[in-house]
């Protein structure tokens, strides 16, 4: 064989190696996020929210002002929950984070050999899908991407074609996920400033408009008013200023702590170990910093199987490092990376390794039923929501509903007119604006005929705080209409009133009291509602920008001896709860419009906060306290 003929078999391997690679970029990117195989509906606390969003959508809710929540309008991206009025949206935005995802892969790792991009690829599929880790990769890929271009000074259509594409899906994945809103605008801002350095006066322009442009178009494409979307950005606002203080969770600090090892180790490798540019270096540590530093929250506010994001996000930050850097004793890292990560996913008995032939095969699977034109998926759709109005019936009633705390899965599978309140899961109202939000609703023109009543609240929390400052109006425009499957059904005794005055609690007291105290609660002839203004020290405030706060236990004394202690969020508590007589369960809620004497037992005569484990510098030591009594509806 000659010179010649050997040149163009090796072109011819090196293309075909190519070709490979990039074929298996764009599978594993479709497959990881195009709802090719959706959930679909069911009932409980996870799938009804997933629901209630896809209904409110196809109901023409707007977001920001009739839905309030930690995700968007696109959140079927992130749930891949079906509904017959969000699949078209849900396939082409699907495909287009997937395209834009997949050419990020291929630009990034096509001179690496096929070896490199085939490992890639199987890491990916293995790790990104768990908990929505590829959402978050998706902008880091994009700012990868950019930097590539601008210190290998690699130009071309197909390059720029990409990085269109690339902060188009940035201005999509605003509309999916609260907690993706920071991670895109820092890699905007932060490619932005990248190429002004590097004088690439476009691309930088791109960088800032085009997701944007991006979020406008697809938010009027799925019908929101573009007036709203100021809304929308202030209520993801409201949420992630609530989210730190009421979803903390402990969970176990090894886990933490080999987090933290494995983010460091990783760092130490780019600042001393990795050889490139300085520039690109710094590009780098920024970037990684930032990423690791948003992983790591996800991680560990509400420390439970979230926790697998900053595990997952550790190897496949290693992996993508390295397509950028050379440098020495990268495998130990990697090694060690995949070691955290083991252990962590092995305390949640999850395996990683398992899910990637039904990857695939699922979505050649929903492929091929997709193309075959059927109506298996409206039918499967049908057939589940059914299953859920089946499990737990709910009866039909005249007019609008809603239901409390959670599970709104039950209440739209039950045919009944849908008007959920704002932030229409209960554990989610989490600041007084929310919570106020939600007891306006009552109060106003939408306000529903029929509510659907339990309480039960999440994590052990204080059973009346969730929506706490709805008790008040629901108890002055609604009463008992008796019990439906364990809800108790109140019925609107006022349509129309927007009258707030009628549910205004009138003042009992109050003062300023010290952390751990024993606070009386005055007597009252009917309901009394606290707020409790309990707010943390500077050191505290900084602690939990790191981390997260410590807990804090609320107990309260009953007038039959027994004393009652669960977990306290100050966050809901400045919007205030019901806490004499103390409820815990919708019969006793319902005793309340009586005044029943199996309440009287259950009048609270104190209560304390305290930090669990003793006194804290997180919270300031004295906080306030106002008590109100609270008019019922039909009582003297």
């Amino acid at each position: 064989m000659n010179d010649a003929t050997a040149d163009r078999a090796t072109t011819r391997h090196l293309s075909f190696s190519r070709l490979l690679f990039q074929l298996a970029a764009l599978a594993t990117a479709v497959a990881c996020l195009t709802p090719l195989t959706p959930v679909m509906p069911a009932g409980g606390v996870d799938p009804s929210w997933a629901y209630a969003l896809n209904e409110a959508v196809a109901r023409g809710l707007v977001f920001g002002r009739d839905i309030i929540f930690t995700f968007g309008p696109y959140s079927f991206l992130y749930s891949w929950v079906y509904h017959p009025a969000t699949s078209a949206f849900a396939l082409g935005g699907g495909l287009l984070l997937a395209l834009a995802f997949g050419a990020c892969l291929i630009l990034l790792a096509q001179d690496k050999g096929l070896a490199w991009g085939l490992a890639l690829c199987a890491a990916i599929a293995a790790l990104a899908p768990a908990n929505g880790v590829i959402l978050f990769l998706l902008p880091i890929a994009t700012a990868l991407t950019a930097a590539q271009t601008a210190f290998g000074r690699k130009r071309g259509l197909a390059r720029a074609l990409c990085l269109g594409l690339a902060w188009a899906a940035l201005g999509l994945l605003l509309l999916v996920k609260g907690t993706l809103l920071p991670v895109c605008l820092g890699v905007a801002g932060l490619c932005a400033a990248l190429f002004l350095l590097h004088r690439r006066w476009v691309l930088a322009l791109f960088c800032l408009v085009l997701p944007v442009l991006s979020a406008l178009f697809f938010w009027r494409l799925i019908g929101q008013p573009l007036d709203a979307l100021p809304g929308y950005l202030a209520g993801i606002l409201q949420i992630a200023a609530g989210y730190n203080e009421a979803m903390i969770n402990l969970g176990d600090v090894k886990e933490t702590i080999l987090m933290l090892l494995g983010f460091a180790a990783l760092l130490h490798w780019l600042l001393r170990k990795a050889t490139a540019a300085r520039g690109l270096k710094l590009f780098l540590l920024l970037l990684f910093a930032g990423y690791f530093f948003v992983s790591f929250k996800s991680s560990v506010v509400r420390h439970d199987f979230h926790v697998i994001i900053g595990a997952h996000t550790l190897v496949l930050a290693a992996i993508l490092l390295r397509l950028m850097t050379e440098g020495r004793q990268f495998v130990r890292v990697l090694v060690f990376a995949a070691l955290v990560c083991l252990f962590i996913d092995f305390h949640y008995a999850f395996n990683p390794l398992a899910g990637v032939p039904t990857l695939y095969a699922s979505a050649w699977k929903g492929l091929g039923e997709r193309l075959s034109g059927g109506d298996a998926l409206a039918e499967r759709f049908n057939a589940s929501v059914r299953a859920v109005r089946e499990k737990t019936p709910l009866p039909r009633a005249e007019g609008t509903a809603d239901i409390y705390p959670t599970d709104q899965a039950r209440l739209i599978a039950s045919g009944n007119g849908w008007s959920p309140r704002p932030v229409f899961q209960s554990y989610s109202a989490y600041t007084k604006v929310l919570a106020e939000k939600n007891r306006d609703h009552l109060l106003g023109p939408r306000a529903p005929q029929t509510v659907f009543f339990q309480v039960a609240a999440i994590d052990r929390r204080v059973p009346p705080i969730e929506d706490g400052a709805s008790w008040p109006a629901l108890l002055a425009h609604y009463r008992p209409g008796g019990f439906a499957n364990d809800y108790l059904v109140l019925r609107r005794i006022d349509a129309g009133t927007t009258d707030a005055d009628a549910a205004a609690p009138s003042p009992l007291g109050g003062g300023r009291v010290q952390l751990g105290d024993e606070v009386p609660v005055p007597a009252s002839p009917g309901p009394v509602f606290v707020t409790i203004n309990l707010r943390p020290t500077i050191g505290g405030r900084l602690i939990n920008l790191l981390y997260k706060y410590n807990r804090l236990r609320f107990s309260v004394m009953l007038e039959n001896g027994q004393k009652r202690e669960f977990r306290f969020q100050p966050v809901m508590g400045r919007g205030g709860f019901v806490i004499s007589p103390f409820i815990e369960n919708a019969q006793d809620f319902a005793g309340l419009y009586t005044d029943a004497p199996s309440l009287r037992g259950l009048r609270a005569k104190s209560f304390a906060v305290s930090a669990e484990g003793g006194w804290s510098l997180q919270w300031r030591s004295g906080y306030d306290v106002t008590f109100s009594a609270v008019p019922v509806a039909g009582r003297q």
